[in-house]
Protein backbone atom coordinates (compact mmCIF):
# COMPACT_ATOMS: atom_id res chain seq x y z
CA UNK A 1 0.00 0.00 0.00
CA UNK A 2 2.85 2.54 0.79
CA UNK A 3 4.75 1.77 -2.68
CA UNK A 4 1.42 2.27 -4.17
CA UNK A 5 0.65 5.86 -2.25
CA UNK A 6 4.55 6.64 -3.17
CA UNK A 7 4.23 5.99 -7.10
CA UNK A 8 0.90 7.97 -7.02
CA UNK A 9 2.71 11.04 -5.44
CA UNK A 10 5.99 11.01 -7.75
CA UNK A 11 3.44 11.17 -10.59
CA UNK A 12 1.50 14.47 -9.09
CA UNK A 13 4.52 15.59 -8.87
CA UNK A 14 5.69 15.03 -12.77
CA UNK A 15 1.97 16.11 -13.54
CA UNK A 16 2.29 19.16 -11.64
CA UNK A 17 5.66 20.25 -13.85
CA UNK A 18 3.85 19.38 -16.64
CA UNK A 19 0.93 21.58 -16.07
CA UNK A 20 3.76 24.56 -14.92
CA UNK A 21 5.56 24.11 -18.15
CA UNK A 22 2.14 24.24 -20.22
CA UNK A 23 0.87 27.16 -18.14
CA UNK A 24 3.94 28.62 -18.48
CA UNK A 25 3.68 28.16 -22.19
CA UNK A 26 0.67 29.78 -22.31
CA UNK A 27 0.60 32.66 -19.80
CA UNK A 28 -2.15 31.62 -18.21
CA UNK A 29 -2.10 32.50 -14.43
CA UNK A 30 -5.40 31.93 -13.38
CA UNK A 31 -5.69 28.47 -15.00
CA UNK A 32 -2.45 27.65 -13.43
CA UNK A 33 -3.56 28.40 -9.85
CA UNK A 34 -6.57 26.53 -10.36
CA UNK A 35 -4.49 23.81 -11.45
CA UNK A 36 -1.78 24.36 -8.34
CA UNK A 37 -4.51 24.39 -6.26
CA UNK A 38 -6.41 20.81 -7.97
CA UNK A 39 -2.88 19.23 -7.87
CA UNK A 40 -2.14 20.27 -3.70
CA UNK A 41 -5.86 18.97 -2.85
CA UNK A 42 -5.06 15.60 -4.69
CA UNK A 43 -2.18 15.33 -3.40
CA UNK A 44 -3.05 15.77 0.01
CA UNK A 45 -6.10 13.65 -0.18
CA UNK A 46 -4.02 11.02 -1.10
CA UNK A 47 -1.60 11.69 1.77
CA UNK A 48 -4.40 11.86 4.23
CA UNK A 49 -5.45 8.37 2.86
CA UNK A 50 -1.83 7.32 3.21
CA UNK A 51 -2.16 8.32 7.05
CA UNK A 52 -5.16 7.03 7.72
CA UNK A 53 -4.33 3.70 6.16
CA UNK A 54 -1.36 3.80 8.27
CA UNK A 55 -3.01 4.13 11.50
CA UNK A 56 -5.51 1.46 10.78
CA UNK A 57 -2.58 -1.00 10.09
CA UNK A 58 -0.89 0.27 12.86
CA UNK A 59 -4.31 -0.25 15.45
CA UNK A 60 -4.48 -3.59 14.30
CA UNK A 61 -1.16 -4.50 14.32
CA UNK A 62 -1.58 -3.16 18.22
CA UNK A 63 -4.79 -5.63 17.88
CA UNK A 64 -2.87 -8.59 17.18
CA UNK A 65 -0.74 -7.73 19.53
CA UNK A 66 -2.34 -6.97 22.41
CA UNK A 67 -4.40 -10.54 21.58
CA UNK A 68 -1.15 -12.84 20.96
CA UNK A 69 0.17 -11.12 24.51
CA UNK A 70 -3.10 -12.60 26.02
CA UNK A 71 -2.47 -15.85 24.63
CA UNK A 72 1.06 -15.82 25.59
CA UNK A 73 0.23 -14.70 29.13
CA UNK A 74 -2.60 -17.61 29.36
CA UNK A 75 -0.29 -20.11 28.15
CA UNK A 76 2.42 -18.90 30.22
CA UNK A 77 0.02 -19.39 33.53
CA UNK A 78 -0.95 -22.47 32.16
CA UNK A 79 2.36 -23.98 31.70
CA UNK A 80 3.34 -22.12 35.58
CA UNK A 81 0.48 -23.92 37.17
CA UNK A 82 1.47 -27.71 35.30
CA UNK A 83 5.25 -26.85 36.10
CA UNK A 84 4.03 -26.54 39.93
CA UNK A 85 1.82 -29.47 39.77
CA UNK A 86 4.40 -31.58 38.07
CA UNK A 87 6.80 -30.32 40.98
CA UNK A 88 4.44 -31.73 43.72
CA UNK A 89 3.95 -34.91 41.82
CA UNK A 90 7.56 -35.74 41.83
CA UNK A 91 8.40 -34.60 45.61
CA UNK A 92 4.81 -37.07 46.18
CA UNK A 93 6.75 -40.04 44.33
CA UNK A 94 10.17 -38.94 45.79
CA UNK A 95 8.36 -39.46 49.20
CA UNK A 96 7.87 -43.07 48.12
CA UNK A 97 11.73 -44.41 49.24
CA UNK A 98 11.43 -42.33 52.23
CA UNK A 99 10.67 -44.63 54.97
CA UNK A 100 11.10 -42.17 57.84
CA UNK A 101 8.45 -39.87 56.65
CA UNK A 102 5.90 -39.25 58.75
CA UNK A 103 2.36 -40.56 57.97
CA UNK A 104 0.60 -37.23 58.99
CA UNK A 105 3.15 -35.28 56.48
CA UNK A 106 2.70 -37.56 53.76
CA UNK A 107 -1.25 -37.76 54.27
CA UNK A 108 -0.92 -34.04 54.00
CA UNK A 109 1.24 -34.09 50.88
CA UNK A 110 -0.74 -36.65 49.48
CA UNK A 111 -4.22 -34.32 50.14
CA UNK A 112 -2.74 -31.12 48.75
CA UNK A 113 -1.50 -32.31 45.65
CA UNK A 114 -4.72 -34.54 44.80
CA UNK A 115 -6.80 -31.39 45.22
CA UNK A 116 -4.72 -29.67 43.28
CA UNK A 117 -4.80 -31.89 40.15
CA UNK A 118 -8.52 -32.17 40.63
CA UNK A 119 -9.66 -28.64 39.89
CA UNK A 120 -13.33 -29.15 40.74
CA UNK A 121 -12.35 -30.05 43.95
CA UNK A 122 -12.99 -27.29 47.50
CA UNK A 123 -12.58 -29.68 50.02
CA UNK A 124 -10.67 -32.91 51.06
CA UNK A 125 -9.67 -35.17 54.20
CA UNK A 126 -8.01 -38.45 54.78
CA UNK A 127 -9.06 -41.02 57.16
CA UNK A 128 -6.69 -43.80 58.58
CA UNK A 129 -9.34 -47.12 59.58
CA UNK A 130 -6.91 -48.62 62.67
CA UNK A 131 -8.59 -51.85 63.76
CA UNK A 132 -12.46 -50.71 62.51
CA UNK A 133 -11.92 -46.67 64.33
CA UNK A 134 -11.93 -44.30 62.11
CA UNK A 135 -9.71 -41.50 62.56
CA UNK A 136 -9.33 -38.42 60.09
CA UNK A 137 -5.77 -36.75 60.00
CA UNK A 138 -5.40 -34.50 57.42
CA UNK A 139 -7.87 -32.02 55.72
CA UNK A 140 -8.26 -28.72 53.60
CA UNK A 141 -10.95 -26.26 54.39
CA UNK A 142 -12.30 -28.89 56.83
CA UNK A 143 -12.15 -28.18 60.76
CA UNK A 144 -9.20 -30.92 61.46
CA UNK A 145 -8.94 -30.35 65.17
CA UNK A 146 -13.01 -30.68 65.73
CA UNK A 147 -12.55 -33.83 63.08
CA UNK A 148 -9.78 -35.31 65.26
CA UNK A 149 -12.46 -35.54 68.39
CA UNK A 150 -14.83 -37.83 66.81
CA UNK A 151 -14.27 -41.86 67.38
CA UNK A 152 -16.58 -44.48 65.32
CA UNK A 153 -17.18 -47.44 63.68
CA UNK A 154 -16.18 -47.82 59.99
CA UNK A 155 -19.10 -50.28 59.85
CA UNK A 156 -21.07 -47.44 61.01
CA UNK A 157 -20.91 -46.08 57.54
CA UNK A 158 -19.42 -49.23 55.92
CA UNK A 159 -17.81 -47.67 52.83
CA UNK A 160 -17.30 -49.77 49.52
CA UNK A 161 -13.65 -50.13 48.54
CA UNK A 162 -12.25 -48.70 45.66
CA UNK A 163 -13.49 -45.37 44.14
CA UNK A 164 -16.90 -44.04 43.73
CA UNK A 165 -19.03 -40.38 43.44
CA UNK A 166 -20.84 -40.37 46.43
CA UNK A 167 -23.36 -37.70 48.34
CA UNK A 168 -21.60 -38.26 52.08
CA UNK A 169 -24.56 -36.96 53.65
CA UNK A 170 -26.53 -40.41 52.29
CA UNK A 171 -23.01 -42.59 53.82
CA UNK A 172 -23.23 -40.94 57.34
CA UNK A 173 -27.05 -41.46 57.56
CA UNK A 174 -26.31 -44.50 59.89
CA UNK A 175 -24.01 -42.72 61.96
CA UNK A 176 -24.65 -41.72 65.96
CA UNK A 177 -26.86 -38.07 66.05
CA UNK A 178 -23.94 -36.86 68.06
CA UNK A 179 -21.05 -37.77 65.87
CA UNK A 180 -23.32 -36.71 63.24
CA UNK A 181 -23.68 -33.10 65.08
CA UNK A 182 -20.30 -32.90 65.40
CA UNK A 183 -19.68 -33.74 61.53
CA UNK A 184 -21.78 -31.11 60.32
CA UNK A 185 -20.24 -28.43 62.61
CA UNK A 186 -16.65 -29.47 61.79
CA UNK A 187 -17.35 -29.84 58.10
CA UNK A 188 -18.48 -27.40 55.05
CA UNK A 189 -21.51 -27.99 52.83
CA UNK A 190 -20.29 -30.64 50.20
CA UNK A 191 -22.56 -31.62 46.98
CA UNK A 192 -20.64 -34.39 45.92
CA UNK A 193 -17.39 -36.35 47.06
CA UNK A 194 -15.03 -38.73 45.25
CA UNK A 195 -14.09 -41.09 47.68
CA UNK A 196 -11.04 -43.64 47.82
CA UNK A 197 -11.42 -46.42 50.48
CA UNK A 198 -8.30 -48.36 50.22
CA UNK A 199 -7.68 -51.51 52.26
CA UNK A 200 -4.11 -51.65 53.19
CA UNK A 201 -4.34 -54.92 55.32
CA UNK A 202 -6.99 -57.01 57.81
CA UNK A 203 -6.48 -54.63 60.12
CA UNK A 204 -6.03 -50.90 58.73
CA UNK A 205 -7.47 -49.15 55.45
CA UNK A 206 -7.34 -45.57 54.45
CA UNK A 207 -10.28 -42.99 52.61
CA UNK A 208 -9.02 -40.32 50.61
CA UNK A 209 -11.93 -38.07 50.04
CA UNK A 210 -12.42 -35.19 47.85
CA UNK A 211 -15.67 -32.79 48.40
CA UNK A 212 -17.72 -30.42 45.53
CA UNK A 213 -18.98 -27.73 47.67
CA UNK A 214 -22.58 -27.00 47.12
CA UNK A 215 -22.15 -23.57 45.51
CA UNK A 216 -20.11 -25.36 42.90
CA UNK A 217 -21.74 -25.91 39.59
CA UNK A 218 -18.77 -28.76 38.68
CA UNK A 219 -18.89 -32.16 39.25
CA UNK A 220 -16.23 -35.12 39.37
CA UNK A 221 -15.65 -36.68 35.96
CA UNK A 222 -13.79 -39.89 34.25
CA UNK A 223 -10.67 -37.68 34.23
CA UNK A 224 -11.09 -37.46 37.70
CA UNK A 225 -12.14 -40.94 38.99
CA UNK A 226 -8.65 -41.95 36.76
CA UNK A 227 -6.17 -39.10 38.35
CA UNK A 228 -8.09 -40.40 42.21
CA UNK A 229 -6.82 -43.72 40.85
CA UNK A 230 -3.00 -42.90 40.07
CA UNK A 231 -2.87 -41.04 43.65
CA UNK A 232 -4.99 -44.32 45.31
CA UNK A 233 -1.89 -46.60 43.71
CA UNK A 234 0.36 -44.08 45.42
CA UNK A 235 -0.85 -44.62 48.58
CA UNK A 236 -0.43 -48.32 48.51
CA UNK A 237 2.86 -48.66 47.07
CA UNK A 238 4.30 -45.74 50.45
CA UNK A 239 2.23 -47.43 52.92
CA UNK A 240 3.41 -50.90 51.72
CA UNK A 241 7.05 -49.70 51.90
CA UNK A 242 6.25 -48.43 55.06
CA UNK A 243 4.44 -51.23 56.69
CA UNK A 244 7.79 -53.50 55.34
CA UNK A 245 10.28 -51.12 56.72
CA UNK A 246 8.42 -50.71 59.96
CA UNK A 247 8.11 -54.35 61.10
CA UNK A 248 12.37 -54.74 59.94
CA UNK A 249 12.54 -51.69 62.35
CA UNK A 250 9.86 -53.51 65.16
CA UNK A 251 12.32 -56.63 64.37
CA UNK A 252 15.38 -54.10 65.46
CA UNK A 253 13.64 -52.92 68.49
CA UNK A 254 13.25 -56.41 69.81
CA UNK A 255 16.85 -57.11 68.96
CA UNK A 256 17.84 -54.16 70.73
CA UNK A 257 15.53 -55.18 73.47
CA UNK A 258 17.40 -58.53 73.92
CA UNK A 259 20.70 -57.05 73.73
CA UNK A 260 20.08 -54.61 76.69
CA UNK A 261 18.92 -57.66 78.85
CA UNK A 262 21.92 -59.16 77.96
CA UNK A 263 24.25 -55.60 79.01
CA UNK A 264 21.63 -55.79 82.05
CA UNK A 265 22.89 -59.12 82.92
CA UNK A 266 26.58 -58.73 82.62
CA UNK A 267 27.01 -55.57 85.01
CA UNK A 268 25.04 -56.38 88.48
CA UNK A 269 24.70 -52.55 89.17
CA UNK A 270 22.74 -51.65 86.41
CA UNK A 271 19.53 -53.20 87.49
CA UNK A 272 16.45 -51.01 86.41
CA UNK A 273 18.99 -48.47 85.24
CA UNK A 274 18.35 -48.78 81.48
CA UNK A 275 14.69 -48.62 81.51
CA UNK A 276 14.45 -45.44 83.72
CA UNK A 277 17.19 -43.77 81.45
CA UNK A 278 14.96 -45.44 78.25
CA UNK A 279 11.70 -43.79 79.97
CA UNK A 280 13.18 -40.55 81.19
CA UNK A 281 15.21 -39.76 77.89
CA UNK A 282 11.47 -40.33 75.88
CA UNK A 283 10.17 -37.80 78.30
CA UNK A 284 13.12 -35.06 77.94
CA UNK A 285 12.65 -35.46 73.81
CA UNK A 286 9.03 -35.07 74.28
CA UNK A 287 9.20 -32.01 76.32
CA UNK A 288 11.76 -30.29 73.53
CA UNK A 289 9.91 -30.99 70.69
CA UNK A 290 11.06 -33.31 69.02
CA UNK A 291 8.80 -35.52 66.17
CA UNK A 292 6.73 -38.49 67.62
CA UNK A 293 9.91 -40.95 65.66
CA UNK A 294 12.65 -39.62 66.86
CA UNK A 295 10.87 -39.29 70.43
CA UNK A 296 10.10 -43.22 69.88
CA UNK A 297 13.70 -44.07 68.61
CA UNK A 298 15.19 -42.56 71.49
CA UNK A 299 12.72 -44.03 74.22
CA UNK A 300 13.52 -47.56 72.33
CA UNK A 301 16.93 -47.09 71.60
CA UNK A 302 18.30 -45.41 75.12
CA UNK A 303 18.26 -48.59 77.01
CA UNK A 304 21.33 -49.62 74.79
CA UNK A 305 23.75 -46.62 76.18
CA UNK A 306 25.95 -49.15 78.07
CA UNK A 307 25.98 -51.96 75.61
CA UNK A 308 29.61 -51.57 74.83
CA UNK A 309 29.90 -52.52 78.69
CA UNK A 310 29.83 -56.18 77.28
CA UNK A 311 33.08 -56.25 76.19
CA UNK A 312 34.82 -54.11 79.59
CA UNK A 313 36.07 -56.75 81.95
CA UNK A 314 33.76 -57.67 84.65
CA UNK A 315 36.55 -57.02 87.38
CA UNK A 316 36.39 -53.44 86.41
CA UNK A 317 32.86 -53.02 86.34
CA UNK A 318 32.43 -54.69 89.75
CA UNK A 319 35.59 -52.97 91.65
CA UNK A 320 34.10 -51.41 94.55
CA UNK A 321 36.99 -49.22 95.14
CA UNK A 322 38.10 -46.55 92.95
CA UNK A 323 39.39 -47.12 89.35
CA UNK A 324 42.93 -46.78 88.76
CA UNK A 325 44.16 -44.90 85.50
CA UNK A 326 44.52 -47.52 83.59
CA UNK A 327 41.17 -48.71 84.49
CA UNK A 328 39.57 -45.71 84.00
CA UNK A 329 40.52 -44.92 80.15
CA UNK A 330 39.61 -49.15 79.83
CA UNK A 331 35.96 -48.69 80.99
CA UNK A 332 35.71 -45.20 78.72
CA UNK A 333 36.03 -47.91 75.80
CA UNK A 334 32.57 -48.97 76.62
CA UNK A 335 31.15 -45.65 74.24
CA UNK A 336 33.98 -46.86 70.85
CA UNK A 337 32.68 -50.36 71.60
CA UNK A 338 29.44 -50.07 70.96
CA UNK A 339 30.39 -49.37 67.50
CA UNK A 340 30.77 -53.31 67.21
CA UNK A 341 27.11 -54.44 67.81
CA UNK A 342 25.47 -51.19 66.59
CA UNK A 343 26.66 -50.71 62.83
CA UNK A 344 23.68 -50.50 60.50
CA UNK A 345 20.97 -48.14 59.27
CA UNK A 346 18.53 -49.04 61.45
CA UNK A 347 20.60 -48.21 64.57
CA UNK A 348 21.71 -45.08 63.82
CA UNK A 349 20.09 -43.28 67.02
CA UNK A 350 20.99 -46.07 69.30
CA UNK A 351 24.74 -45.80 67.70
CA UNK A 352 24.70 -42.01 68.35
CA UNK A 353 23.53 -42.37 71.67
CA UNK A 354 25.75 -44.96 73.07
CA UNK A 355 28.79 -43.14 71.12
CA UNK A 356 28.28 -39.59 72.09
CA UNK A 357 26.50 -39.87 76.09
CA UNK A 358 29.36 -39.14 77.79
CA UNK A 359 30.29 -35.93 75.41
CA UNK A 360 29.82 -33.00 77.48
CA UNK A 361 27.90 -29.61 76.26
CA UNK A 362 31.42 -27.41 76.72
CA UNK A 363 34.23 -30.11 75.39
CA UNK A 364 35.54 -32.17 78.47
CA UNK A 365 33.84 -35.38 78.11
CA UNK A 366 34.68 -38.47 75.84
CA UNK A 367 35.40 -40.44 73.50
CA UNK A 368 36.43 -37.39 70.76
CA UNK A 369 35.60 -33.95 73.52
CA UNK A 370 32.93 -32.74 71.13
CA UNK A 371 30.85 -29.60 71.86
CA UNK A 372 27.58 -27.80 71.96
CA UNK A 373 25.67 -28.88 68.33
CA UNK A 374 28.07 -31.47 67.37
CA UNK A 375 26.66 -33.47 70.22
CA UNK A 376 23.49 -35.30 68.81
CA UNK A 377 20.85 -34.30 70.31
CA UNK A 378 19.49 -37.98 71.72
CA UNK A 379 22.97 -38.38 72.95
CA UNK A 380 22.76 -34.97 75.15
CA UNK A 381 19.05 -35.80 76.33
CA UNK A 382 20.71 -39.62 77.51
CA UNK A 383 23.61 -38.24 78.68
CA UNK A 384 22.22 -35.69 81.55
CA UNK A 385 19.29 -38.16 82.32
CA UNK A 386 22.29 -41.01 82.47
CA UNK A 387 23.58 -38.41 84.87
CA UNK A 388 20.63 -38.00 87.41
CA UNK A 389 20.10 -41.42 87.27
CA UNK A 390 23.33 -42.79 88.55
CA UNK A 391 22.85 -39.87 91.09
CA UNK A 392 19.94 -41.16 92.40
CA UNK A 393 21.12 -44.63 92.38
CA UNK A 394 23.19 -47.01 94.99
CA UNK A 395 26.29 -47.90 93.57
CA UNK A 396 28.89 -50.30 94.95
CA UNK A 397 30.96 -47.16 95.20
CA UNK A 398 28.62 -44.18 96.45
CA UNK A 399 25.03 -44.37 98.08
CA UNK A 400 21.84 -43.05 96.67
CA UNK A 401 20.73 -39.53 96.74
CA UNK A 402 17.42 -37.69 96.76
CA UNK A 403 15.94 -36.03 93.92
CA UNK A 404 16.42 -32.74 95.53
CA UNK A 405 20.01 -32.90 96.15
CA UNK A 406 20.57 -34.64 92.57
CA UNK A 407 18.48 -31.36 91.14
CA UNK A 408 20.95 -29.11 92.91
CA UNK A 409 24.34 -31.18 91.83
CA UNK A 410 23.20 -30.93 87.80
CA UNK A 411 21.69 -27.15 88.31
CA UNK A 412 24.70 -25.72 90.53
CA UNK A 413 27.60 -28.81 90.25
CA UNK A 414 29.80 -30.36 92.65
CA UNK A 415 33.24 -31.73 92.33
CA UNK A 416 32.66 -33.79 89.55
CA UNK A 417 29.59 -32.52 87.73
CA UNK A 418 28.90 -28.94 86.21
CA UNK A 419 26.04 -27.56 85.26
CA UNK A 420 28.48 -26.83 81.69
CA UNK A 421 28.56 -30.30 81.10
CA UNK A 422 24.52 -29.82 80.04
CA UNK A 423 22.74 -27.99 76.76
CA UNK A 424 21.18 -24.70 78.58
CA UNK A 425 17.90 -25.74 76.79
CA UNK A 426 17.94 -29.52 78.66
CA UNK A 427 18.54 -27.88 82.63
CA UNK A 428 15.87 -25.52 81.54
CA UNK A 429 13.51 -28.48 80.50
CA UNK A 430 14.59 -30.16 83.77
CA UNK A 431 13.56 -27.24 85.94
CA UNK A 432 9.94 -26.83 84.68
CA UNK A 433 9.79 -30.43 84.83
CA UNK A 434 11.74 -31.64 87.65
CA UNK A 435 8.61 -32.98 89.72
CA UNK A 436 6.70 -35.28 86.84
CA UNK A 437 10.84 -36.23 86.35
CA UNK A 438 10.87 -37.19 89.73
CA UNK A 439 7.39 -39.15 89.75
CA UNK A 440 8.88 -41.22 86.85
CA UNK A 441 11.94 -42.04 88.59
CA UNK A 442 9.95 -43.47 91.54
CA UNK A 443 7.65 -45.16 89.56
CA UNK A 444 10.11 -47.16 87.64
CA UNK A 445 12.57 -47.59 91.11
Amino acid sequence: MIKKINIIFYILIILFFIFFEFLNKQNSYILFITSLIMTITTFLSFFYIYILTKKINNKNKNLELKNLNKKLNASFLKINNLSKKLKQLTELTRDLGNNNMELDDFCNELLETAHNFIPQSNYGSISLIKNGEWNFISTIGHNINLLKTLKFNVYEINPKEGIQIININKRNKNLKKEIKEKLFLATQPTKETLASYIKLNETLALNISLDISKENKLNFDDTSIELMESFSNITKSFFNQKLSHDNIKEAYYEFANKLAIISEGYDEDTGNHVKRVSILSGFIAEKIGLNSKKVNDIKKFAQLHDIGKIFTPKEILNKKTSLTPQEWEELKKHTINSKKLLNGKYFKTALNIALYHHEKYDGTGYPFGLSKNLIPIEAQIVGIVDVYDALRSKRSYKEAFDHNKVLNIILKGDGRTNPKHFNPVLLKIFTKYERKIEELYNELK
